[in-house]
């Protein structure tokens, strides 16, 4: 298993400043000391939005991390928007994610 954390710092999206996710890097840091299990984590603004963008460097090169190391899942931490009425959600997009 590998943790994702793609938006823990400020991002670009369609060229404008995206603000870095609250507490999902914290998070995925935490789990990952708990667990030992694989991470994966953006840490700098590399003029991308690594989750929204088609292709990003962040992607691929967690792409190319899942197939050396025969990783089979993966939990991808992100922040909700307060105006949402839960706090944990799992999204699995049909097997297309």
């Amino acid at each position: 298993m590998i943790l994702s954390a793609p938006h823990g710092v400020e991002q670009l999206r369609l060229g404008k400043k995206k603000y870095g996710e609250p507490g999902s890097l914290a998070l995925a840091l935490q789990v990952q000391k708990k667990t030992g299990v694989h991470l994966f984590a953006k840490t700098s603004n590399k003029g991308d939005d690594a989750n929204f963008d088609v292709v990003s460097p962040y992607k691929e090169a967690l792409k190319r991390y899942i197939k050396e190391n025969g990783i089979k899942f993966l939990i991808d931490f992100h922040s909700l928007a307060a105006k949402r009425r839960i706090d944990v959600n799992f999204g699995v997009n049909w097997g297309r994610n």
